[in-house]
């Protein structure tokens, strides 16, 4: 009578028709290999190199460099959207510049630490010294 009856379907019983055949993946095709995401893409085009024209002289930048430029010049033209963007990366900048001062070590807290190691290895070649006499 059990063989009678169908499967249950329901929440995790999917019916068999929908269910993947055993050795056989969800996605077979799946992502091609060698296959760029964007951010990859981008980050090779924005490191490849471009020639600017630059006070009647040609140079060859990155990508990344001119975008910059192009930005500040910008801003600098008076447009209001890279000049906010440009005040907003500078005034994070700044931000970074102060947070890395701020977890450099003064000579007096450098000296601290050095003395502290200093008697923290005298106590432990003292510790070894004492374990091999024994």
């Amino acid at each position: 009578m059990a063989k009678a009856q169908k499967s249950k379907v329901g929440y995790k019983n999917p019916p068999k028709h929908g269910q993947f055949k055993k050795g056989q993946s969800g996605n077979a095709k799946g992502r091609p290999r060698g296959a760029k995401g964007i951010k990859t893409l981008l980050a090779k085009e924005l490191g490849s190199r471009i020639t600017i024209g630059a006070g009647g002289q040609q140079r060859r930048v990155k990508r990344s460099e001119a975008l910059v430029k192009g930005l500040v010049n910008d801003a600098l033209r008076g447009k209001d959207r890279p000049r906010d963007t440009v005040l907003r990366m500078a005034d994070q900048i700044e931000q970074d510049a102060q947070a890395r001062q701020s977890r450099e070590l003064s000579a007096e807290d450098q000296a601290i630490l050095d003395r502290y190691f200093e008697r923290r290895l005298k106590g432990l070649r003292r510790s070894q010294q004492d374990d091999t006499e024994f």
